[in-house]
């Protein structure tokens, strides 16, 4: 997919994303809530994580961003209960997010070693996995910020290290460096200090859009 085409449908998003947000966090509760009983809901977690890593190569994070279930989850159902601090420093620590994905993919693969023959055997490793990374996601959620879990997420992780410096948030000499983009960023990212070097330099940006929508100036966009 072209930058111009990942621009048109950020663009798009926005004014509908409400809608995408429920519909998606919607579907995180289901798979939750019954993924026990239908193992197959489960797969949603290695598909989810492949379009992630896929779509890093180009554009980031921008399935975690707006395509992600239980991101969209946390924006939507959990954003208004979630804290509103500071987050801690060794969240964005490359030790600790990189411990957490040898762990977490270790123990899958562990797991589904188990009983590698057995499908509905994988959907429900899948599924535990989803059940118990939400909770922790919840936890941090109610002490820091509702997407802190985003900085900790497997497929978060690594696509940052594929493509964080993709599709770049541009930042025009308009910007009057208010910090309302700032405030409203799910990681709290300083995006107008990046005014100098005309993008922000955060590997980690979602492309949620979030900061474009609250600068009244027009003075932060996609590239074209």
């Amino acid at each position: 997919m072209s930058s111009e085409a990942v621009a048109t449908v950020v663009a798009t998003l926005r004014p509908t994303r409400s809608l995408l947000q429920w519909l998606l966090g919607l579907t995180m509760v289901i798979v939750v809530s019954i993924g026990w009983k239908y193992p197959v809901l489960g797969y949603m977690v290695p598909v989810t994580m492949g379009l992630g890593m896929a779509g890093s190569f180009t554009h980031g994070r921008f399935v975690c961003g707006n395509l992600c279930a239980r991101g969209n989850f946390l924006d939507t159902f959990f954003w208004g209960v979630g804290g509103n601090r500071q987050l801690p420093a060794f969240l964005f620590n490359p030790v600790f997010r990189w411990s957490v994905v040898t762990v977490l993919m270790s123990g899958m693969v562990w797991q589904i070693s188990l009983n590698p023959g057995d499908p509905t055997h994988w959907g429900f490793v899948f599924w535990t996995m989803c059940t118990v990374t939400t909770i922790v996601a919840l936890f941090l959620g109610l002490a820091f910020r509702a997407r802190s879990w985003c900085l900790m997420c497997p497929m978060g992780t690594i696509a940052a290290a594929i493509g964080g410096n993709k599709f770049q948030l541009q930042i025009s000499e308009s910007c009057e460096e208010c910090n309302s983009c700032g405030e409203s960023c799910p990681f709290s990212f300083s995006i107008a200090s990046h005014k100098e070097a005309g993008v922000l330099q955060e590997r980690d940006c979602l492309k949620c859009s979030d900061c474009v929508s609250a600068c009244s100036k027009g003075a932060i966009n996609w590239p074209a």
